[in-house]
């Protein structure tokens, strides 16, 4: 019985001792393994194409988004222009502040001030243009003659190049839905001068053919007090986009 008893402790410490060993090798392996991964940060890379090399969203914030990139245009002028300029300014890609006050002109101030009274409101809110656009006159052309609307002119424009001396100007001039032919008088001509006195560009909405008689005074074209109806204010907004485009004006580039 004794010698069956040895032989039996004799096995049991065998396989202890060869557990021990594989447990001890298999200890010294985890240990190796983690020593090289913390050496190399290749190490614990994951293989090409396998699943876990798939890419993970960062937790960075997005890019932030450029802005105000677009040109920025002022408007300046009375009802017509109130009722276009936002339009033709979406047509361009461009920004639109409109400050223009029913029956204002270079000299005229029916329901508010003149243009020149206003400016400085318009420069205390800030605006920084890239383009200022006035179309003003047509109030004016029943109060006064050539020579006293190029002064009131040349002293707006003045004072706008003063504020704004960066700025591209453009002059429209004046013009009504109903307008027959060329104004009287040569206006158009002096109106063209005088914006080109003051380094600005001019578009005459008769002379080229989009407003006036048998265009702009058709029924659909007019709301019932005289003025542009929506699809006029949208008629006019195309054409005059049109216009301004080919200006060429230096503006920046849109973004």
């Amino acid at each position: 019985m004794l010698p069956r008893l040895s032989g039996a402790l004799v096995m049991l410490l065998a396989a202890l001792v060869v557990a021990g060993t594989a447990w001890a090798y298999l200890d010294w392996q985890d240990r190796v393994r983690a020593d090289v991964t913390a050496d190399d940060p290749v190490a614990d890379r994951p293989i090409e194409g396998s699943a876990s090399a798939a890419p993970t969203s960062s937790p960075t914030e997005p890019p932030a988004t450029e802005t105000g990139t677009r040109p920025v245009s002022l408007w300046l002028g009375d009802g017509y222009t109130t009722g276009y300029a936002c339009a033709t300014a979406e047509e361009l890609d461009w920004e639109c502040v409109v400050e223009a006050e029913e029956g204002a002109g270079f000299v005229n101030a029916t329901t508010g001030a003149r243009l020149v009274d206003r400016l400085s409101e318009v420069v205390d809110e800030g605006v920084d243009p890239d383009v200022v656009l006035v179309d003003a006159g047509r109030n004016d052309l029943r109060l006064v003659d050539g020579p006293n609307l190029r002064t009131a002119m040349d002293t707006y424009l003045d004072a706008l190049r003063e504020a704004f001396p960066d700025a591209a100007l453009v002059q429209v001039v004046p013009w009504t839905l109903a307008q027959e032919g060329p104004l009287p008088g040569g206006v158009a001509a002096l109106v063209t001068e005088v914006a080109e006195e003051h380094d600005g560009f001019a578009v005459d909405p008769v002379a080229e053919g989009w407003a006036g008689a048998g265009r702009t005074d058709r029924a659909d074209l007019r709301d019932p007090e005289g003025g542009a109806s929506t699809a006029g204010d949208a008629y006019l907004a195309r054409n005059l986009a049109d216009a301004l485009a080919d200006l060429d004006l230096p503006l920046p580039a849109a973004g």
